[in-house]
């Protein structure tokens, strides 16, 4: 803002405040706000014109003066301004200091500019006071700049000191707040005749520091206080470097989180943050090292012991790290490894899922024999009557679906040796199911590994397939649900158990050259002739070569094409809807027509071993 002020009299002894606007001076006008008398008979009664124009956005960073204009009323002896005429259209100054003399008057008029530029913190504040302080030739702003002399505190309530703050009162600029500036906007008529009159400015800047505990004792104290030791921080804020720079810090910069230099960070002795960017997610670093935001350096400024208590939290992170330290695990990469699949497919230990993309979790309480032979297609609707029966189901339903499996256990031990009972005298063919039932109940594997059954053994849990009566008769329903019910080739192995009748044993030797290179032929022979009818297992490969079953390559995808898949059930063997399969004997009959075709019209009783995957 402009003040001037003269020597002798006659401005009456006192210094006068020119805010912006137009000012006619003489020796025949009144005191206000827009009049400047000057008590001199040598110059005329409205000699001169002063303009005092608001200042500009460049003046906030400069500190400059407003432009003053002056200009000669058409007087006789004129007007000087710096010992130069004034012209007849009048001249603008920016300079600071003017030395005007008006006519023959013996005493010339000192105008000088006093710099007061004022920073706001808040931006709200600014725009609610910019307009009221250029009109006081006051330029503001929000950015700090070599001009600032006055900082306007935000004093909400609950509000902590910023960055701003403490960078100006570090480099000593006069801290004010809002109720200054209403008392400086109350007080311009009466500072218009003195400039005395002016509110002082640190007598606000004393009550602040003195009300708020936030602020050290005086800046000194704080300055180059902690010089010697060294920090890191994000390259965000300007305010926030020039105050690390105040403290005596070394200072390292990174511009982005992405571009965290972990060996430069590890030789400073600490992290300075900024809460705006201060996500503890999102920033890692190096074990050891102290991080801290700025609220919380100021925190420890303020104590007099901030280099004692700075060294102490950086001794017990370097002595924490080294005692606690543990090597990283290093995460190697897999190597695939070939295994044996047949010790995996027959191994006891190893129990197979049900189907090789499957991950449902079954437990044991939940398994029944419907969930081995009908599993889950992978393609298409499921059949009706399919159990599913997921881990995440209650207790209700488990005891439920317990009880239900123990009565079909109980059922098919008694069919199964009435169907074993008849068989053997009317040398019907018959075909039974693996059991299942190998895993023992406390057996933590969701998954049941597959076993042989020799026919004749007896075994505690042995769970078979029974054979219903005869005289069930075969239903179009039924031939669709046995369609639906037979196993997909989902990965599984299957096993079907060919028994031939005693009559047809003694045809057996024609029979051993087509399975007589076999390792296990002389062991089921020898197992068959003491115990039971005779047991042959064909695998794949031989039953391509005797072409027993006739190959339908609709049904094999989207099996993998290394395998094959064949019925579960021969033709011929019914199903009802429990599960249960049968064989008539018109079944027995056409099951002995799928022999090899040879010159010697040989049977096979030994049918086929088959293996799904």
């Amino acid at each position: 803002m402009w003040i001037i002020e003269a020597e002798g009299d006659i401005l009456k002894g006192k210094s006068r405040i020119l805010f912006p606007g137009t000012y006619i001076v003489g020796r025949n006008v009144s005191d206000d706000s827009s009049h400047i008398q000057v008590i001199s008979k040598s110059i005329s009664k409205r000699h001169a014109r002063f303009t005092i124009l608001t200042p500009s956005e460049k003046d906030y960073f400069t500190g400059g003066p407003c432009e003053f204009e002056v200009k000669d009323l058409d007087t006789k002896f004129g007007t000087k301004v710096n010992e130069k005429v004034v012209g007849q259209n009048g001249d603008s100054y920016k300079e600071k200091d003017l030395k005007i003399q008006l006519g023959k008057c013996p005493f010339t008029i000192n105008a000088y500019w006093r710099s007061m530029c004022i920073q706001f913190d808040n931006p709200e504040m600014l725009s609610q006071w910019a307009s009221n302080l250029n009109l006081l030739g006051i330029p503001t702003g929000l950015r700090d700049s070599d001009a600032t002399t006055h900082f306007v505190m935000n004093r909400q309530a609950g509000s902590s000191i910023t960055v701003g703050t403490m960078y100006a009162f570090l480099k000593k600029t006069v801290i004010i707040d809002d109720s200054y500036l209403q008392y400086l906007s109350t007080v311009k008529e009466s500072v218009i005749e003195d400039a005395s009159l002016m509110p002082d400015a640190l007598e606000c800047f004393k009550n602040i520091i003195k009300n708020n505990d936030q602020f050290p004792s005086s800046p000194e104290d704080c300055i180059n206080s902690l010089e010697g030791f060294s920090c890191a921080m994000l390259n965000t804020s300007s305010e926030s470097h020039h105050l690390l720079e105040l403290l005596g810090l070394r200072i390292s910069t990174f511009m982005s989180l992405g571009d965290i230099d972990k060996e430069l960070i590890s030789k400073t002795d600490f992290v300075v943050l900024n809460n705006a960017v201060y996500d503890s997610e999102k920033i890692s670093f190096p074990e050891g090292i102290f991080c801290l935001t700025i609220e919380q350096l100021w925190k420890i400024i303020i104590e007099r012991n901030s280099r004692e208590l700075i060294s102490k939290e950086i001794e017990r992170l370097k002595y924490a790290t080294a005692s606690n330290s543990t090597p990283q695990k290093i995460i190697q990469p897999q190597r695939h490894i070939q295994k044996n699949i047949v010790d995996d497919l027959f191994s006891v230990k190893k129990p197979l899922p049900c189907s090789p993309k499957s991950k449902r979790v079954k437990t044991l309480e939940n398994l029944s024999i419907m969930d081995f032979v009908q599993p889950k297609q992978m393609f298409g609707k499921e059949p009706e009557g399919y159990l599913s029966n997921q881990s995440n189901n209650g207790s209700a339903q488990n005891k439920k679906s317990g009880d239900n499996s123990e009565k079909t256990k109980n059922s098919l031990k008694s069919s199964s040796k009435k169907s074993a009972n008849t068989g053997s005298g009317q040398g019907k063919t018959k075909v039974e199911y693996v059991s299942y039932n190998s895993v023992d109940k406390g057996n933590s594997s969701p998954f049941k590994p597959l076993e042989l059954n020799v026919v004749g053994e007896k075994k505690a849990n042995a769970e078979v397939d029974s054979l219903p009566s005869e005289n069930v008769q075969e239903s179009e329903d039924d031939k669709a649900f046995e369609e639906n019910r037979r196993l997909r080739n989902l990965g599984s192995v299957e096993y079907i158990r060919i028994m031939s009748s005693e009559k047809s044993n003694a045809n057996s030797r024609h029979t051993s050259k087509y399975y007589s290179g076999r390792k296990n032929f002389k062991k089921f022979q020898k197992k068959a002739s003491q115990k039971a009818p005779l047991q042959a297992f064909l695998s794949l490969s031989e039953h391509k070569k005797t072409e027993v079953f006739d190959q339908d390559d609709t049904d094999l995808e989207p099996v993998p094409r290394l395998m094959s898949k064949v019925e579960s059930i021969p033709a011929g063997a019914s199903s009802d809807k429990s599960g249960k399969s049968s064989i008539s004997k018109k079944s027995s009959n056409s099951f002995k027509e799928l022999s090899p075709k040879t010159n010697n019209d040989e049977d096979d009783e030994f049918n086929d071993l088959k293996f799904h995957f």
